[in-house]
């Protein structure tokens, strides 16, 4: 079965340092993984409107990435601030990680709008520390392992 794996979190957070770390690790255990980062989207597109409604636009457009990659793929990793549910009701992530390693970013219309998902509802995993890749490391072991169990087991 294919994973689309959300990375969130505040700009500034780690989430395309993470997403690399991620998809480096994974394909070490020899999994092919697809890497989609907002701000590089955003500039595919000449999109630089951070409104709510942008947001959700920005949403729809990583799911659909998403989508047609996870057609050749097993993996698609989804780099972007996802600030809000609903955006990530539309992104439709089978793994979460909250890249929870700041509390506000440079972008106070961001801080306003980040909602972070609960533990239980709606984040697999909580990053707290990317200052150092050991810090990393467990959390990276403890995706793959799920995501491949996932697919051998069930």
């Amino acid at each position: 079965m294919n994973k689309r794996i959300l990375v969130m979190g505040h700009s500034g957070a780690g989430k395309t340092y993470f997403s690399k770390l991620l998809k480096d690790e994974m394909a070490k255990k020899e999994q092919v993984v697809h890497h989609f980062n907002a701000d590089s989207i955003r500039a595919l597109f000449s999109d630089y409107d951070f409104s709510e409604q942008a947001r959700i636009r920005q949403a729809v457009r990583m799911r659909t990435l998403c989508d047609l990659a996870l057609e050749i793929y097993p993996y698609v990793i989804g780099d972007f601030i996802c600030p809000t549910p609903i955006g990530r009701t539309i992104f439709n992530p089978d793994i979460v990680v909250f890249m929870n390693t700041i509390k506000h970013s440079a972008y106070e219309d961001t801080n306003r709008m980040l909602i972070p998902p609960t533990i239980k509802e709606e984040s697999d995993f909580q990053v707290y520390t990317v200052n150092e890749k050991e810090d990393i490391d467990p959390i990276i072991e403890k995706m793959v392992s799920t995501s491949l169990s996932d697919i051998l087991y069930g």
